[in-house]
């Protein structure tokens, strides 16, 4: 039984570039911009090479396989990439989530002690870096003025990455561990991607042992669900 992780979802149109979709996320823009803007921009180029590896094989009706093995090399690197940026996203998210649901529970004094040990903690933590946690105190900040508010923004865009979070993390497993996510089982055939006919992007046959269901999630599946982000309000 195969299993559409992206069904009932409308792709928006693939003019939209996933730093502007990746920098609507709380606490995204600054801190992680960076790594935000090497998704996009190499997510641009990848589209060029899927669309010329497509018309390749349509017009030579056998596989470029010396053009495959580089476009599956890029794609491997792009989607390994994208994981560890969405998972040190959600780290951050989730600790000044917790943070915000504190602030709420307590009073006056309480929040004002929790602050100002946060407020410690970052400058240690930052004690190496050049900014010295301006970003991170900015993000407190943010968080202080109004608890309520930062907690409701970071819950739902964790809820909205969600989807894009497990595709990546599906994917990610079994090129770079060579198993089943959440579980060791060996995946059939670790690393080896498909040309997809439909736009030329390398899919990868992910597993999932407990349901007893797999399915094709390409590089472009994943990039169009960070598309569709936009439309998860």
């Amino acid at each position: 039984m195969a299993v559409d992780l992206t069904e009932g979802v409308t792709p928006p149109p693939e003019s939209v570039d996933l730093f502007d979709a990746l920098g609507q996320l709380p606490l995204m823009p600054f801190y992680l911009q960076m790594q935000a803007r090497n998704i996009a921009i190499t997510d641009r180029y990848l589209e060029q090479m899927e669309h010329d590896l497509l018309q390749l094989e349509i017009e030579g009706d056998v596989t470029p396989v010396g053009e495959a093995i580089v476009l599956n090399a890029w794609s491997q690197m792009w989607v390994f990439a994208f994981f560890e940026l969405m998972r040190t996203w959600k780290v951050l998210a989730k600790d000044f989530q917790n943070f915000s649901r504190k602030l709420t529970r307590g009073n006056a004094r309480a929040e004002a002690q929790l602050i100002e040990n946060k407020t410690a903690q970052i400058k240690k933590l930052a004690r190496l870096t050049l900014d010295r946690g301006a970003f991170h105190l900015m993000a407190l900040r943010w968080v202080a003025e109004n608890p309520a508010g930062a907690e409701t923004a970071l819950n739902t865009a964790i809820q909205r990455t969600s989807l894009l979070s497990r595709m990546l993390a599906d994917v990610r497993t079994g090129l770079a561990k060579h198993q089943i996510q959440g579980s060791g089982t060996f995946v059939p055939h670790p690393s080896y991607g498909r040309i997809s006919p439909l736009n030329g992007s390398i899919s990868w046959r992910v597993m999932y042992e407990k349901e007893n269901a797999e399915a094709l999630i390409s590089r472009r599946d994943l990039a169009d669900e960070c598309r569709a982000m936009l439309h998860h309000r």
